[in-house]
């Protein structure tokens, strides 16, 4: 059973961002742009909840009341609340830019290092020729047969490996 609670403000969401994550990495992007990508997120979430509230204090002067928003708590003077080096992102088993896949990660949390030293498959790189077909399934066997293969594409290999890979890491966690 999973508990549900609500974040009402940045400090509680930036307590609560600890844990294991996962998240799909498509060929041709670097792991960096990814780490980027979601610190950017993080701290623009957190920010934004923290500096939605508007803070106001009471002036008294010349027995009269009167309340006045405080300025000291807006961005432009005090700066963002949480910065990039604020989230902590480590991935376990992080994959090389031309591969795709799941990836693994801690946020703010060092609970990596269990999951590290568990075996995982290394990566692999596949090279074939699409449409023809030999005696022995070999580069070097005799032709047998000559297929199309137009409607065979970069996208649907790379769909193709992802879900080989994701079967594969999902098994080994089980």
């Amino acid at each position: 059973m999973a508990l549900v609670k609500k974040l009402s403000s940045g400090e509680s969401l930036y307590r609560n961002l600890t844990g294991f994550f996962c998240v799909y990495k498509p060929a041709g992007l670097d792991l960096i742009q990814v780490m980027r990508d979601m610190r950017f997120g993080l701290v623009k979430g957190t920010n934004q909840s923290w500096n939605d509230k508007e803070h106001h204090f009471v002036n008294i002067e010349d027995n009269q009341l009167s309340i006045q928003p405080d300025l000291s708590s807006t961005v432009q003077s005090s700066g963002y609340r949480y910065l990039r080096k604020d989230f902590q992102i480590d991935f376990i088993h992080p994959l090389k830019e031309h591969n795709s896949g799941i990836i693994v990660g801690t946020l703010n949390s060092d609970k990596g290092s269990i999951l590290e030293k568990k075996p995982i498959l290394k990566s692999y790189i596949i090279t074939g020729r699409l449409g023809l077909l030999t005696d022995d399934n070999t580069a070097r066997g005799n032709l047998v047969d000559k297929a199309t293969f137009g409607h065979v594409n970069r996208s649907k290999m790379d769909r193709l490996m992802a879900t080989i890979q994701a079967t594969y890491q999902r098994e080994l966690f089980k």
